[in-house]
């Protein structure tokens, strides 16, 4: 019987720290590459920066910093469209110690709407 108290107290200790250092969090930024990000290029990030093994992250205007992303819950094919873009809403849990951001919603912005200037 006192194993049991012990162990329940131990899993919801566990529990109120995994809680504590993960969170859930929806964020608004531009999609870019770290390497971008480390040179401080954000929608002017070039395309080939833009590859299989290359790390994202989505810089946030509001906390002006970045997070690391995991995108294994998202179709690439959607995250194609935001690269490179400002206003990319991404909700996930945000692990702090780690500064990663798991995205279970991704929204790119619309696309650019054509001018009709002539000039």
């Amino acid at each position: 019987m006192r194993l049991s108290r012990w162990f329940v107290a131990l899993a919801a200790t566990a529990l109120f720290a995994l809680s504590a250092q993960a969170e859930t969090v929806e964020k608004k930024g531009v999609l870019v590459t770290k390497q971008c990000v480390m040179e401080v290029l954000f929608i002017e990030c070039p395309l080939w920066t833009y590859h299989d093994d290359a790390e994202l992250v989505l810089f946030v205007h509001e906390d002006m910093r970045y997070y690391d992303l995991d995108l294994s819950q998202i179709k690439m094919r959607e995250v194609d469209d935001g690269f490179a873009r400002d206003g990319v809403e991404i909700i996930g849990v945000l692990d702090a110690a780690q500064n990663r951001l798991k995205a279970t919603s991704y929204k790119a912005p619309p696309p650019p709407v054509a001018s009709d200037f002539k000039g």
